[in-house]
């Protein structure tokens, strides 16, 4: 299982990522800089996160020893809006940041609406061009999202490096994935730890024990072994190293597999789901 993963553009992305979702703007530099002391190198964050500032503090401070090449920082429009308001988006993502570029920056939802969506992925496409963006995406979007950017005249780009989709055992959107793996987009998994909802299950509590891990890291193991970039958060320090599963050597076997791969439910989604709108 590689550390990383090749986007369709050539460009590597680290395998596991570090959710800045819900992370307190005055607790962002501190938790982030931990996080790259612990071996962190994927960052996810969001204009709607209102902490890219912060995040940018602490590239601006990286210990000698990590230079801004080696970390990937993946951030999303503030919304689809207008070709113009995602060029202002993509520019000012890159000056909170204290950057030069952003490695790869995703529409933030399909919700807006279709003409929003395609001026939004041509302004994309531009900044991708122009070198603003290493790699550009989507997040929650579904099979029909995906296949209106392939109608979209003009762009350099009409298959997305990235989705980046709500995937856990109970929630596993296979028709997205089955999808992207066709196309070759990277599938950004958010809420991989379904917000601990149901560790208690008797399938991940049964598996944990077997392998001696935390359920976490059940779960982490899981999508990685499936491909997926999981994007986990937290704010406790000792679980920094616990969820990069630095201190593990184990494997998921078919059998673990196939009856995690068995949680799947309809009604799984531990959070919000837009991958149906139009």
């Amino acid at each position: 299982m590689s550390e990383i993963k090749v986007l369709t553009n050539g460009r590597t992305m680290p395998s596991i990522g570090f959710g800045l979702y819900q992370l307190a703007r005055e607790r962002t530099q501190e938790v982030s800089t931990k996080a790259i002391e612990k071996g962190w190198r994927h960052f996810d964050c969001a204009r709607v996160y209102r902490n890219e500032r912060e995040l940018g503090e602490t590239l601006a401070a990286l210990p000698n020893h990590v230079s801004r090449e080696e970390l990937f920082i993946t951030t999303k429009l503030d919304k689809a809006g207008t070709s113009t308001h995602a060029c202002k988006d993509v520019r000012k993502s890159i000056r909170y940041l204290k950057s030069d570029y952003l490695d790869l920056m995703l529409i933030h939802s399909a919700t807006p609406g279709r003409t929003n969506r395609i001026d939004a992925w041509k302004s994309l496409c531009e900044a991708y061009d122009a070198g603003l963006c290493k790699s550009i995406g989507v997040s929650n979007y579904g099979v029909k999202h995906l296949e209106e950017l392939k109608t979209i005249e003009g762009v350099s780009v009409n298959v997305p490096h990235v989705n980046q989709i709500q995937l856990h055992p109970w929630l596993q959107n296979r028709p997205i994935v089955d999808y992207c793996r066709e196309h070759g987009i990277v599938i950004q998994a958010f809420s991989p730890l379904a917000r601990a909802s149901r560790w208690s299950d008797d399938t991940i509590q049964r598996i944990s024990q077997k392998h001696s891990v935390t359920p976490a890291q059940i779960l982490i193991k899981w999508s990685l072994q499936h491909g997926f970039v999981p994007l986990i958060k937290t704010e406790n320090e000792s679980r920094l190293s616990e969820n990069l599963l630095l201190d593990t050597d184990f494997y998921l076997d078919a059998q673990d597999m196939i009856d995690i791969d068995g949680l799947d439910t309809p009604d799984g989604a531990c959070t919000w789901n837009p991958v149906e709108c139009d």
